[in-house]
């Protein structure tokens, strides 16, 4: 039987930035926003609950959503009267989603122009010469997704707003300020068909093959049994982070397959006991992570699992999103699983939850407060779901944004194109371009303030020993 040992080493470039921009942090009492309880239409609206005037309420749990099909859309307030704004403050909700916005003052009968920018991704402040209108509005001209905006407040000149390297740190971001540099490490039962399923090669990355060509789950499953990688070494992988200069590691516990890198009590569809392996892999990299002092981390798909009959996203076996009962799944799962893996391994340094279907403000608390129960000072990344519960601001795949961002953030970036396995993927990134990314992201954000930032890479693992040593040599060479 031919060993099933195909990784992805995810170098995630973690950018812990505290960023020159200016975010709101008002010194003492200020003024409230002129916006506050103004009221607010827009283009168009998710539903109820959704509504405008839920963007300048003042509270950061509600928010305005724009139709499902939405792309673009635009965010108005009535001040009721002309009344001169120097500043707006603009927070999106969950991950990167804007690509392009403006915020134009209505004169006379058009709308002009007074600030532009490109991504949001969570909290932005925004100063432009004074302008005196009574009527204002966020304009997003396009979108990855549905645009979600939390709040969107105006203010008049004079009024104070600290900078973010100005307000208290998190004392729990001190380690993820200083390291710099990471491992993302995806691997699964998708590595096993590494982008072909019967014969046929599926576009798109290699860790979504089950979605991408509808496979059964009667039939993935049959990929555990084949599932017996030999080889796995977790001294090598931390030895190998270790010499790259990386301080953590983050290992796919959980990929959207719903199968789990773990001994999980929870589901019996995990590496040790639906398989002949028989291994627990978290808890080797546990021990190789103590010995070269790299924080452990893991990544945990908790919203979208395909093997489940009520999780999200698999139509082609179970109902639609809509129809399923995705409270039982987190009860009966997801929420377990992260609660094992937070009680079985040790201090964990942050959490990497991923594509948050359906996980709206109060599913979201639910796992920020297990987390917070447990472990209170690991990190958990803006991809749990709706409201504020993240520590830091993950970026789109691949993302290295061409502005300051607010606060902590980090980018996750392949070195080639694909995360998980994928056997015709040979478009590999050179080791300095690599380190061109990582010495970009750190002294550009040193520059903007006196925390630096942190580069998490990607590499595939494949039991083709030619691959593995190119993509190891990538990751040692020094520039």
């Amino acid at each position: 039987m031919k060993t099933a040992m195909h990784a992805s080493l995810a170098l995630v470039m973690t950018m812990s930035a505290i960023s020159g921009e200016e975010a709101r942090q008002p010194e003492g009492s200020p003024p409230a926003p002129l916006s506050q309880g103004k009221p607010a239409r827009a283009s168009s609206v998710w539903g109820p609950g959704y509504e405008a005037a839920k963007a300048n309420d003042g509270d950061a749990e509600t928010r305005w959503g724009a139709a499902a099909e939405a792309r673009s859309g635009w965010l108005e307030v009535d001040l009721g009267q002309d009344m001169e704004v120097a500043s707006a403050v603009i927070i999106e909700v969950g991950y990167h989603r804007t690509k392009s916005f403006a915020i134009e003052a209505k004169q006379g009968e058009n709308w002009h122009a007074i600030a532009r920018g490109n991504t949001i991704a969570g909290e932005q402040v925004l100063r432009f010469t004074p302008v005196t209108a009574r009527y204002f509005r966020l304009n997003i001209t396009e979108a990855s997704a549905v645009p979600t905006i939390e709040e969107f407040q105006l203010y008049a000149p004079g009024v104070k707003i600290l900078t973010t390297a100005e307000r208290p740190r998190d004392p729990k971001l001190k380690w993820f300020d200083a390291a710099k540099y990471g491992l993302f490490i995806n691997w699964g039962l998708y590595s096993i068909p590494a982008g072909e399923w019967k014969g046929q090669k599926h576009d798109g990355i290699g860790e979504w093959i089950m979605h991408g060509a509808r496979i059964p789950v009667t039939e993935y499953e049959q990929l555990a049994k084949r599932f017996n990688p030999r080889k796995f070494n977790a001294e090598e992988w931390a030895q190998l982070a270790e010499d790259a200069g990386m301080k953590y590691l983050v290992f796919d516990c959980k990929h959207h397959d719903g199968f789990a890198l773990y001994h999980s009590e929870v589901s019996k569809y995990n590496c040790y006991d639906a398989t002949p392996w028989q291994r627990d892999p978290m808890k080797e990299l546990q021990t190789a992570c103590e010995k070269h002092n790299l924080k452990l981390c893991f990544y945990y798909s908790q919203a979208t699992d395909w093997h489940e009959p009520n999780g999200g996203m698999n139509n082609w076996d179970f109902k639609p999103d809509n129809e399923k009962d995705f409270d039982q799944y987190l009860r009966d799962k997801s929420l377990p699983q992260v609660r094992e893996l937070l009680s079985n391994y040790g201090p964990i340094g942050l959490i990497w939850f991923d594509v948050p279907v359906m996980m709206t403000s109060q599913r979201s608390k639910l796992f920020a407060d297990l987390v917070h129960s447990i472990q209170p000072v690991t990190l958990i990344n803006s991809r749990l779901g709706e409201g504020k519960f993240h520590d830091y601001q993950s970026m789109g795949d691949n993302e290295i944004p061409d502005k300051v961002i607010s606060g902590a953030w980090e980018t996750a970036a392949t070195i080639n194109d694909t995360w998980g396995y994928k056997k015709d993927d040979l478009n590999w990134k050179q080791p300095d371009n690599i380190t061109f990314k990582l010495v970009d992201i750190v002294s550009n954000s040193l520059k903007l303030s006196e925390i630096a930032g942190n580069y998490c890479s990607m590499m595939k693992y494949s039991s083709a020993k030619p691959t593995m040593i190119r993509q190891k040599d990538k990751l040692r060479q020094r520039v």
